[in-house]
This record gives structure tokens, sequence and C-alpha cells, in this order.
């Protein structure tokens, strides 16, 4: 640390202005943690480009809970992982076949190719057998075609 004075003060000894230059310094990995920092200390201002990697996120540190309303844009988005399927309803609860999905799979979009209203509400929202989607409703769809919109379980 280096100190330097300027000025030739108002007498008595003092001195206008005190310039103080602080060497850098290395902080140990976890010694800085969330509830040391105080509200809006850290703004994207103050974190260099780059700095922040998935690496150094924990699963689940970002929720949509601190993102910022349109944050995310599709251009962010790796589409490559959305996977589609089409097939026929059913009569009453139950089974449709759409070889590929896996348990866990979210169901993120359902619409219909045949004139009725399509409505996520009328399948399940994660897929809970391989290779089908599970019809909730109890209607008769069957003359009714899907297209499945999921997110395979493992992005």
């Amino acid at each position: 640390m280096s100190t330097a004075t300027t000025g030739e003060g108002t007498g008595h000894g003092s001195v206008d202005r005190v310039r103080v230059t602080v060497d850098p310094i290395e902080i140990e990995a976890g010694a800085v943690i969330t509830s040391k920092l105080h509200d809006l200390a850290v703004t994207t201002a103050k974190i260099n480009d780059l700095a922040v990697t998935t690496a150094k996120l924990d699963a689940g540190a970002v929720t949509t809970a601190k993102l910022a309303s349109g944050a995310v844009t599709g251009a962010k988005l790796n589409l490559g992982t959305l996977e589609v399927f089409q097939a026929a309803g059913r009569n009453g609860t139950g089974a449709i076949t759409t070889t590929g999905t896996a348990v866990g799979d979210r169901v993120i979009a359902v619409l219909c190719t045949t004139g009725n209203t399509a409505s996520a509400s009328l399948f399940e929202s994660t897929v809970t057998v391989v290779n089908e989607i599970q019809q909730s409703s109890a209607s008769d769809l069957s003359s009714s075609r899907f297209i499945f919109l999921t997110l395979p379980a493992a992005s």
C-alpha cells in the first residue's frame, strides 16, 4: 500500500486530500458468499466478460425468479434439445404412444392439428412412462391429432 498527500492544507497540520492505493488481494475460494454481500453490491457492470461460467454455477442456482422479465430470448435457447412428437388422441384417459419420450421429459406445448382446441391440461405435463404421454382428459379425443413439444429431462 502506498499513501500520497497533495495540497498545502489549511494549516494546523491538515491535508486537503489523501490518496491511498491498495495492491490487489487474493480471496480464497468460498470466502465471499451471498450472505456477506449487500443488495445490489454485485452488478453486471462489475463483472468481467466471461467471468461467470456454467462450471461456476451450482445446479439449480439460476431459477426463473432470479431472471429478469425477457432475459431469456430465443437466441439464448438451445432449441436443438426440444423434441417433437405427433400422435392421435384417445377416447378417455390413458397412454398415447410417443416413441422416444423418457420419464421426466417435460411436455411444454400441445397443439391440435385437426381443429379441436388443444390444451396442455388434456395431457400430463411430465412424462411418467417411457415412450408414452398420458392423456389425462376423459374426453373422446380419438379423432384429433396432436403435436407434442417436449424438453428432455437431461436438458
